[in-house]
Parts: structure tokens; C-alpha cells; sequence
């Protein structure tokens, strides 16, 4: 299933933020990525609605996409033309980006230039992380006005034989409302 793929693998992998206290974790993430933590929790508590596109490289011809929306209390995945209700909600995405940030080895982060995406002026950051499955490049564009993600470029390299994905994530923050006939 792509965007349960894909969610999932952004919050193991990718950037594995965590909600909380900083200090705690103090060896594991630097002052640099509390920027990132934040609007990661922040869009994970926010409802929106994730566009996910995935291909096994950058420049593979063939991508898989995706869709998921999040509301204040549920996740719901689109799979194969049909909505279905996602795995965890927000709160259980949340705890269990902690812990994966607890299992993270290595986690760096750094502000880069800002710029602007769809006229919206954003504050754009790179991130990499590694843990014992994979090493993950990131970059997100937050929105300043909002602190909310709207874009996320993800670049996952497996250590078991998976070889290089590419991840692209949109969010849409504007009228959320669960699929027709779930809620």
C-alpha cells in the first residue's frame, strides 16, 4: 500500500520528529532541528490532506501516488481507488515519532535560504537522519506566516538492498473534511 508506504516510511525514516521536551534528547537532536520538530508536530495536530508521489529513484519514469487526510482524531489512506481508515491517529503518529527519534543515529539539520513556493514565502530546511534501516535526505518548505509544511522532498537510501526512493509530499491545509462515508 504506496501512501501507507510512504507515511509510514517518512515517519520512520525521513525525519523522524518527535513532540516534547528537547532537553531530553539533547545528544540525539541539535538546536538546529527544533525548528523542524516543531512544524512536524504541528502538521501531524493540524488537519490536512497529504499528496504523496513516490518513485524508486528521482528520475524513474514510473511513480506511485498517494493520498492521505488527517483530522483532529483520525487518518484516512486512499488505496487503490477506495478511502479507507488509516492505522494510527494523529496523537499515536506523534508518540511514535518519539520513539523513533529515539532510535535515530544520526540527525542533522540546517536552515537554508528561504524561498517561495505557490507565492507563499517559506523558511526551507534539510535534514538527514540514519537509524538502523535506512539513511534519509530531506527537505521542507514551512510556511512562515503559519509554521505549517506545505512541501517535503524526501531521498531514502535502504541498507538492506532497497535500493534509493524518492518521496514527494504536498499538504493542503484549506477545508479538511474525512472521505465521504468514513469518519
Amino acid at each position: 500500500m504506496l501512501l501507507k508506504s510512504a507515511a509510514a516510511l517518512r515517519m520512520l525514516l525521513s525525519l523522524s520528529f518527535a513532540a516534547g521536551p528537547l532537553a531530553a534528547r539533547a545528544q540525539t537532536v541539535s538546536a538546529a532541528c527544533k525548528p523542524l520538530l516543531d512544524a512536524n508536530t504541528k502538521e501531524i495536530s493540524t488537519p490536512h490532506h497529504a499528496y504523496s508521489t513516490e518513485r524508486s529513484s528521482p528520475t524513474a519514469a514510473q511513480a506511485t501516488t498517494g493520498e492521505m487526510i488527517t483530522t483532529a482524531t483520525e487518518s484516512f489512506l486512499l488505496y487503490k481507488g477506495k478511502w479507507m481508515k488509516g492505522l494510527m491517529t494523529p496523537q499515536e503518529n506523534i508518540a511514535q515519532m518519539q520513539e523513533n527519534l529515539r532510535n535515530t543515529k544520526v540527525y542533522e539539520c540546517k536552515k537554508l535560504p528561504d524561498a517561495s513556493l505557490d507565492g507563499v514565502v517559506t523558511t526551507v530546511y534539510s535534514a538527514h537522519s540514519e537509524n538502523d534501516m535506512a539513511k534519509t535526505d530531506t527537505q521542507l518548505w514551512v510556511d512562515k506566516s503559519t509554521g505549517l509544511i506545505l512541501r517535503e522532498e524526501i531521498d531514502m537510501y535502504a541498507d538492506e538492498g532497497g535500493g534509493k526512493r524518492h518521496i514527494s509530499m504536498r499538504f493542503d491545509y484549506k477545508n479538511v473534511q474525512p472521505p465521504p462515508g468514513l469518519k
